[in-house]
């Protein structure tokens, strides 16, 4: 019915008819309707509704209670449903008979399909109605044009009217009355005929539209209070709200143990549902169930202390005790339950047993099939053996597979510290990690600043534990300075947020000590040992017996003398350290991650139980092990990690599914990258293994400390670009795990030498054996191909047909699965085709294994062997991280290295071609099957070099012209700031300037045009527009004016005057403009930092010089005077012999005197009649340029080359200049000191502009911001921005970053997907391009990710709209062809049809040239010819093209397709200017902001006023190096993994990157196309 009111009303609304209030919010509301719909099914499964409690009696008997409650709540609220009302009438109920948990997370749900059907009785009658408006529509046409004829007909139709008997209903009478009024006599005797039928009924035509008007204010109410209730429904927080009105969760609070209300929701949530699973087996209720696990746990808590995990309800409700309570409620378990926790015992049995039963009945039938052909007994062996390994390879993955689809996730309970971790849990973030260099420290620093920014918390500290490199000598050159430059540099940290604690950072470093074993000094034990002492020296300092700060050694555990020879921060807090994150050097830490981790490890039932008789850890958990990831930047980086990195669930050092030991047995693998309890951790590793022998030391560490995945707690890090550097780690990890064979036997070794009894579990023991097991399975492959071929006894291919299934059979079965499991609201074509692209990685990464498959045997042989070597004869090596041999390969980049590194491919191929040719029996009908792999393998180095090479983004380059062309265009714009923005607007952008129908200029302006105004500045300056000193001075003259501008909580108001500089009625603060100006403030800082380490001038003034010569050039006077055209000539080539960038034999300063002498002549020999645009830019050219020379006097007076101009840091440092010109003068050092004192206090001051209290316009319960808030009425406006696809993302971002907002409004923001022609976008609400394109001037953007897709799919969109209507494409919000009554363009949001959900938006057709210009950021050339275009079409003007071109044809003149709007907005000229300095400029804008860089993280977190581009190595110039993985502030969002149907949104980047998932996830805020 709904549809049907929809379409009815879309059809009445097309031809321009009139449309009823209810009916717009129908039409504008239709797409919330079925989004509602669309979740109410999904969420309201058959068999969850059967499961709660129905009436017995009444008219809806039969229904859940729940269901009548809502309609009871709706009915008696008109539909009107808000938070308060719905608490107190479910209170109230509540008070008679309590309410199950079931019902109460049933309600919104109820609530839903209530307002919905309370939306289709009104569509119901709108539609309805609408057919008898459309009935009298019809009769009142056919009157009107017999009318305009002779009499007669009227009369014959009016006949013909009565003859219909058409019913006279309020709606018919109101649309027929009013459409023959408007005909005034003509149609009188009509209407006296129609008061006559209807006084026959006993009414009136009055009494009929007063009704009509009633029912339609009624409707217009009743829809309108049920959508908005609907919005209610989706925006509220129901989970507090269950919580707030369950009493088994009042109860449930009673925790003895204190851990219930401390638990984090999806944890507390898991203890209800185990509530209501108790409930459902016994005849009692939940309140009786809560109360009995209370008092359990209550008698614990007497006999054992509330301390023990027994006292806290948790153990009862999801651990071992749940038998207890069951038998203490008389509950009878689920017989699938029952029959789970018979086999618990048995675990490890039934998950091996099939995969060893499976592995032989596979090697089996091979041994028939050869035993029938063949008797020969070494065969047999031989095919056994390599039958084996081979058949694992096959059927480990399925099993795994059949575990991952069979069992369910498990998950860890958690405590909730997302407001702060209690100083009883305080943790130190720690990275072993080696020092070689300077700029090794710089980068340790720097990414430990960026871990610390993004999990800021009173109980978290941060640390380096570093080790020298290997040496011959114990100290070497150089080692000294590297602890002195990682001291300071720590130092410099904790003073740089001394404002948080005194000691944040620390430093930890031990000297190399004497290997005998090894014979190098060396950090002992490395990693393992590192954090052994480390541990050690805690404990120490736990027990109070901590050593001075010059103690020289600490006497480890382990029994080896070590010492950490510097120690940098404050000792005190050491000893109350619980637990340590360890990372590796290039593991990033995502925001607010540490928090989860500890949370995990706090909580009661994750405690670790310590068995001193079997020497481990046998409950609870020692180590948690995150996720890792692979980030964003490397998934990008070649081919190779595309195909292989960046997959949730998956082990990147095994590339097996991980989580499957911790859904079946409770246990993950612990991969050296997690959280451990010290205490414990260190107690079960002390004095248990032997030197000089462990190299991959974390699986077993695991396995005694027994550790456990967090599977929503992601780790970023780097993954090698090449299938080289992957095969050297592979190679160290092999080495590493046969290392480990020892502890596959009874008795292990120990550091005394002895053997003691092994006490490690089954489990643990059989991960350590799968490792093995997978480092023989390449060999084992290659063995059974070659056995098949050559020594087979049947047919050639039965080889192939066997490493075929072990490659591509997995791959196979998990997308055969996938068909199968078809989502409901999918159709077949779509599940088709995302099922195929899905396989397209796992088939693509069998595929590779197959052609490499001799090179990785080789490469694990390699290792075995090495590694078997070392232990049995020279155990020397052992600990050797990094051979010579990774360093040779890791290097391999071309075609050449490759064939050189991969060899053993192709010599196998040629051999065995070779042989195969001359073995007797090779038949050849084998060929076929033989050739293919022969022939992949020929090529497989080259196949390795192709997938290893650097992905280079599509190339964006324009050429000569088309670079010439867009800094002409950006000349123009600049043009705009230099002529109004000045004193007479205080410095400040006036809003316009207007040309038609009226000249005037808008002296009002916004926080975003003021923001626009000093990135105008800078981007100016990048240009070669302005020099370092009109920049700082135009800086500070701006900023001057807003701080004498009046704000509310640090904002500022949406509008002022220019001239008086009062804030204009009604105050108001905007969101987006808020966010727009703090994050240009920001840009300003990061760009305001780098002019400290850039050249006084650089070649960009000689480039800016030539634009302007262009533009004085385009209008020269026609015909030009010949004396004229030569002095222009001759500057340009000046100026261009500058700008070829190669080194020219004149000096700057020289160059500039002669182009500001010649300029000088110009201007003097004008003429009046050059007076106008000709005189204007003969002047702005030599003013540019006499600045140009003036500031670099200043600065530099000496002849210099460009590359011997010196930084404003070198001149503050006489003794660094770079050349050997002799001693800076005083003046010019006082001139660079100044400058520097003057770029500090504009850093200063855009800080200070830059802090904004945001808490008042964001809500917590929608998780969204507000539009804005209106400070005259104190109110918070009640629309809010809730599209990814909006300009207020760059809001988000920066809150986000600067920690105001959680980190779950990213998530909160709507993801609805749209697509056209094979693009996919997401839908923004008007489909301008400023939504999609605007935050991209500021934000880093990554490739595959769906922002990016998101924002070409909007361009693309955006250019096919433009062919379909014939017209220049970029629609986007601006001015158009319409003015008021002042003659005053005014001002509207346009869009295209399809990206945005505004309706109407095909009915105007305004072009706006700044959305071209802002595409530059995306497709650059096709920007660059659009705009070309519009410049051709005549649409530029003094300020750069003009604001748009109306197309609209209501709105142009006749006989003309357009018309301009001749004006210039200021906030349209900066974006257009920011976005040609993204491509064009020399100094390319952006890298202020969006460039990998820590100090973009650190202006927008920190509370402190240091620099940016704070460096730490010594001497008087400070470098900033890029770090080589940086965490954008977005990448430190949350860990947790939101889903929706298909798709997992990974929240590990700037953007979301979206990738497969398992089936029968759950819905976050994302729907599916």
């Amino acid at each position: 019915m709904l549809v049907a009111a929809y379409d009815a009303v879309t059809t009445a609304a097309a031809p321009g008819q009139r449309i009823l209030p209810a009916e717009a919010w129908l039409l504008d509301n239709f797409y919330l309707i079925e989004q509602q719909i669309a979740l109410a099914r999904r969420h309201l499964p058959r068999s969850y509704s059967r499961e709660l409690p129905r009436l017995a009696t009444g008219s809806l008997a039969g229904f859940p209670r729940i269901y009548d409650i809502a309609l009871e709540l709706i009915s008696h609220q008109d539909g009107r449903v808000d938070r308060d009302n719905a608490a107190a009438f479910l209170g109230a109920y509540q008070s008679v008979k309590p309410l199950d948990l079931g019902e109460l997370w049933a309600f919104p749900i109820m609530l839903r399909l209530g307002l919905l059907d309370n939306v289709a009785r009104v569509g119901a009658r709108i539609a309805h109605r609408r057919e008898e408006r459309d009935v009298a529509i019809a009769w009142a046409d056919r009157m009107l044009v017999a009318a305009e004829g002779e009499a007669r007909h009227l009369i014959h139709v009016l006949a013909d009217f009565a003859d219909a008997d058409v019913l006279l209903t309020a709606p018919f009478v109101e649309d027929f009355y009013s459409r023959l009024q408007a005909q005034g006599p003509a149609l009188a005797f009509v209407q006296t005929w129609l008061e006559h039928r209807l006084s026959e009924q006993g009414v009136s035509a009055v009494q009929l539209l007063e009704t009509s008007s009633r029912m339609a204010a009624t409707d217009q109410i009743s829809i309108a209070n049920s959508v908005g209730s609907l919005r209610f429904v989706s925006a509220m927080d129901w989970g507090d709200f269950v919580e707030e009105l369950s009493l088994v969760e009042q109860l449930l609070r009673t925790d003895p143990a204190g851990a219930y209300a401390s638990q984090d929701f999806p944890t507390r949530d898991r203890y209800r549902h185990a509530v209501e699973a108790v409930k459902s087996g016994s005849g009692h209720s939940e309140l009786e169930v809560a109360r009995a696990a209370i008092a359990l746990a209550l008698a614990s808590a007497e006999e054992s202390g509330v301390g023990d995990r027994t006292a806290h309800i948790g153990y009862y409700l999801i651990d071992k005790g749940r038998p207890i309570l069951e038998r203490a409620m008389d509950a009878k378990a689920p017989l699938l339950v029952r029959a789970t926790r018979a086999a618990r015992p048995l675990r490890l049995f039934l998950y091996l047993g099939p995969i060893v039963l499976l592995i032989l009945l596979a090697v089996a039938f091979l041994l028939v099939y050869i035993a029938s052909v063949d008797q020969g007994v070494g065969r047999l062996v031989f095919f056994a053996i390599v039958g084996v390994i081979g058949a694992s390879a096959l059927v480990v993955p399925i099993v795994h597979v059949l575990i991952t689809i069979t069992v369910p996730p498990r998950t860890l309970p958690r405590l909730d510290f997302s407001d702060g971790i209690p100083s009883g849990h305080r943790t130190m973030v720690v990275v072993p990690t080696l020092i070689g260099s300077e700029e090794d420290v710089s980068e340790l620093l720097e990414a430990l600043e960026i871990r610390y920014l993004g999990n800021r918390d009173p109980s978290v500290f941060f640390a380096l534990l570093t080790d020298f490199r290997d040496a011959p000598e114990r100290i070497r050159p150089g080692d000294d300075g590297l602890i002195e430059l990682a001291r300071a540099g720590v130092e410099g940290l904790n003073d740089t947020y001394s404002d948080d604690r005194p000691s944040v950072f620390y430093l930890f470093h031990r000297p190399r000590v004497w290997n005998p074993h090894e014979r190098v000094w060396m950090g002992w034990e490395r990693k393992r040992g590192k954090l052994e002492q480390f541990n050690a020296l805690l404990l120490e300092a736990r027990s109070g017996d901590t050593q001075p700060a010059d103690a020289g050694a600490i006497r480890t555990a382990a029994g080896a003398e070590s010492a950490f020879s510097d120690i940098v921060g404050d000792r005190s807090v050491l000893g109350s350290i619980r637990y340590v994150i360890t990372l590796d050097t290039d593991t990033q830490l995502p925001r607010d991650a540490a928090h989860t981790l500890i949370g995990n490890m706090a909580h009661p039932l994750n405690r670790p139980v310590y068995d001193a008789e079997k020497g481990r850890v046998v409950d609870g958990y020692a180590i948690l092990q995150p996720r890792a990831s692979i980030s964003l930047t490397s998934t990008s980086g070649s081919w190779f990690t595309r195909l292989f990195a960046g997959e949730a669930g998956i082990d990147p050092y095994t590339r097996e599914v991980s989580d499957v030991y911790q859904d079946l047995f409770g246990e993950g693998s612990f991969i050296g990258k997690g959280i451990y309890d010290v205490e414990t951790f260190a107690r079960v590793v002390r004095g248990r293994f032997p030197e000089n022998l462990i190299l991959s030391h974390d699986l077993l560490e695991g396995g005694y400390a027994r550790s456990a995945l967090v599977t929503d707690v992601d780790l970023i890090e780097e993954h090698p670009i090449s299938y080289a550097m992957e095969a050297s780690r592979r190679h160290r990890w092999t080495r590493g795990d046969w290392q480990l064979a020892g502890w596959l036997l009874p008795r292990v070794p120990g550091p005394d030498g002895k053997r003691r009894p092994n006490p490690l579990a089954s489990l643990s023991i059989w991960k350590l054996f799968d490792n093995l097991r997978r480092s023989l399975v390449p060999a084992a492959l290659v063995a059974l191909l070659l056995g098949g071929w050559l020594w087979g006894p049947g047919p050639s291919w039965l080889g192939g047909l066997l490493v075929a299934g072990a490659l591509f059979l997995p791959a196979l079965l998990t997308a055969a699965i996938e068909l199968v499991r078809k989502p409901e609201e999918w159709g077949w074509p779509v599940h088709l085709a995302l099922t195929g692209k899905s396989a397209v990685r796992p088939l693509a990464r069998a595929l590779l294994a197959l052609v490499l498959l001799p090179y990785d045997a080789v490469i694990y042989l390699d290792a075995i062997l090495r590694s078997g070597v070392k232990m049995l004869f020279t155990r020397r090596g052992l600990l050797l991280w990094h051979l010579p041999s990774y360093s040779r390969r890791n290097a391999r980049s071309t075609p050449q290295g490759f064939l050189v590194e991969m060899a053993i491919g192709p010599v196998l191929a040629v051999a065995l071609a070779v042989v195969l040719v001359f073995v007797p029996n090779t038949r050849l009908t084998d060929w076929p099957f033989v050739v293919p792999v022969l022939a992949l393998w020929l090529v497989s180095p080259l196949v390795g070099w192709w997938i290893s090479r650097p992905l280079h983004p599509p190339a964006a380059s324009l050429g000569g012209q088309q670079q010439a062309f867009l800094r002409g265009l950006s000349r123009r714009t600049w043009r705009y700031f230099t002529d109004f923005v000045g004193p007479e607007h205080n410095w400040l952008p006036p809003d316009n300037y207007q040309e038609y129908p009226s000249a005037s200029v808008a002296a009002r302006t916004s926080p975003t045009n003021m923001g626009m105004a000093l990135l105008a500045n800078l981007a100016a300056h990048d240009f070669g527009y302005i020099s370092t000193r009109e920049l700082l001075r135009r800086t500070d003259r701006a900023l001057r004016t807003m701080e004498r501008l009046e704000r509310f909580r640090g904002h500022f108001y949406n509008w002022y005057d220019t001239r008086t500089l009062k804030p204009l009625h009604p105050e108001y603060v905007s969101s987006v403009d808020s966010g727009n100006l703090a994050g240009s403030l920001l840009a300003l800082r990061a760009g305001l930092g780098e002019l400290r380490n850039q050249p006084v001038l650089g070649r960009s003034a000689f480039a800016g010089l030539e634009d302007t010569l262009l533009a004085l050039a385009g209008h020269m006077p026609t015909p030009p005077a010949p004396e004229l055209e030569k002095q222009i000539k001759s500057l340009r080539n000046t100026l261009r012999s500058v700008n070829g960038h190669g080194e020219t034999q004149v000096s700057p300063q020289a160059l500039l005197e002669e182009v500001y002498l010649a300029t000088k002549g110009l201007v003097a020999s004008l003429s009046a009649e050059n007076a106008g645009e000709f005189r204007y830019w003969a002047r702005a050219l030599n003013r540019q340029c006499r600045r140009f020379r003036d500031d670099l006097a200043s600065l530099a007076p000496g002849p210099r080359g460009f590359s011997t101009l010196p930084s404003l840091e070198e001149l503050a440092a006489a003794d660094a200049v770079p050349d050997g010109l002799g001693q800076v003068p005083i003046g010019v050092r006082s001139a660079a000191e100044k400058r520097l004192g003057v770029i500090e206090d504009l850093i200063d001051r855009c800080h200070d502009l830059s802090n904004m209290d945001f808490d008042f316009l964001y809500d917590p319960a929608r998780g969204l911001l507000s539009i804005g808030y209106d400070v005259g009425e104190r109110r918070r406006d009640p629309a809010w921005y809730d599209l990814l696809a909006s300009e207020a993302r760059l809001t988000s971002f920066l809150l986000i970053a600067e920690g105001q907002v959680p980190q779950k409004h990213w998530f909160a923001l709507g993801r609805l997907l749209t697509g056209r022609g094979g693009d996919v976008s997401l839908i923004s609400w008007s489909g301008s391009m400023f939504e999609y394109l605007m935050p991209r001037l500021f934000l880093p953007s990554y490739e595959n990710t769906l922002l990016e897709q998101a924002c070409r799919g909007a361009v693309s969109r955006q250019m096919d709209y433009g062919r379909q209507r014939h017209v220049p494409w970029g629609i986007s919000e601006s001015c158009y062809n319409a003015v008021d009554m002042n003659q005053i363009y005014q001002y509207r949001g346009f869009g295209v049809p399809g990206l945005g959900f505004k309706r109407g938006l095909a009915e105007d057709l305004v072009v706006a040239p700044y959305a071209t210009a802002l595409a530059l950021t995306v497709m650059p050339r096709d920007a660059c010819r659009n705009l070309q275009a519009l410049v051709s079409a005549g649409f530029l003007g003094d300020y750069g093209l003009y604001e748009a071109v109306d197309y609209t044809p209501s709105r142009v003149l006749p006989g003309t397709d357009h018309a301009v709007v001749r004006c210039f907005m200021a906030h349209h000229q900066g974006m257009s200017l920011l976005a040609l300095a993204h491509r064009c400029s020399a100094a390319s804008f952006p890298t202020h902001w969006s460039v990998p860089r820590s100090c973009f993280y650190r202006n927008a977190c920190q509370d402190t006023r240091s620099s940016c581009t704070r460096g730490w190595t010594r001497g008087p110039r400070e470098h900033v190096r890029p770090p080589r993985t940086w965490a954008p502030p977005i990448a430190c969002l949350p860990t947790r993994t939101h889903h929706c149907p298909r798709y997992t949104c990974s929240p590990t980047a700037a953007t979301t990157s979206w990738l497969p998932t398992r089936a029968g996830d759950t819905v976050a805020g994302a729907i599916s196309p």
